[in-house]
């Protein structure tokens, strides 16, 4: 029997100070665009993966425990306080 080896992709925690953090806003903030423009461009070329399934909705909201995909690294959101 062989064994498979399943390597996963390192995850970077991205702690935000407010209930919640917009899809473009995070791309930038985490340096993977410089424009919102560009952060746009990478959106609507459904580059980008939240929670498992590809999001093209780049005003969509992301909450305490979201996790976001985008060039084979694995971003996940979370809050320094509640709210």
């Amino acid at each position: 029997m062989e064994k498979i080896n399943i390597k996963t992709k390192p995850e970077e925690e991205v702690k935000i100070d407010t209930p919640f953090i917009k899809l473009d806003a995070l791309i930038k903030f985490c340096g993977e665009a410089v424009t919102g423009a560009e952060a746009k461009e990478i959106i609507l070329n459904s580059e980008v993966k939240v929670n498992d399934e590809v999001c093209v909705q780049r005003g969509k909201k992301l909450f305490d425990g979201d996790t976001v995909e985008i060039s084979n690294k694995i971003y996940k959101v979370s809050q320094r306080c509640e709210f």
